[in-house]
């Protein structure tokens, strides 16, 4: 009887240090966030030395740090090569994000198909995040300004 509860309280630790964890995590991810919107360059210095801590974490914990750095990347001007990381991450938020997070993804995602010259895609994506932005009372106003200029300035090239 005694192991039994021995176990038990060993299972529950266990359990509570995981959950801090992942929290401290998610709190250095917002930290980071905040410092990326002066100055993104030390921010993605920062974001690097998380990387082996979250690819060990859960599918949640990876996702935002993903779009963390999509969005200092097109904080500091970098241009992506490549879809393949926001495909994933669209539809991964598409299924398990909150509103705020949809609006993000998708406005990032527009982001990225802008940079890749893909007009069509990236207003497709821009469009959704304004869906997102007009559907909660939350939703992040920056971003939402962000989003018509990027769709002033997609319409402008266009003609």
């Amino acid at each position: 009887m005694r192991k039994i509860c021995v176990r038990c309280i060993l299972t529950l630790l266990v359990i509570i240090f995981s959950a801090c964890s992942k929290q401290n995590i998610l709190d250095e991810l917002e930290h980071i966030k905040f410092i990326g919107n002066d100055n993104p360059q030390k921010a993605l210095a920062m974001l690097d030395s998380l990387e082996f801590d979250i690819r060990e974490s859960n599918d949640y914990i990876r996702s935002k740090y993903d779009l963390l750095r999509i969005r200092l990347n097109d904080k500091a001007d970098y241009h992506p090569n490549s879809d393949i990381v926001i495909k994933r991450l669209v539809e991964y938020f598409e299924k398990e994000g909150s509103l705020s997070e949809k609006q993000e993804v998708y406005f990032y995602a527009g982001s990225v198909y802008r940079d890749l010259q893909d007009t069509p895609r990236a207003l497709e994506y821009f469009f959704k995040s304004l869906d997102f932005s007009n559907n909660n009372k939350d939703c992040d106003s920056i971003m939402l300004r962000n989003t018509y200029s990027n769709l002033h300035y997609l319409q402008y090239r266009v003609q």
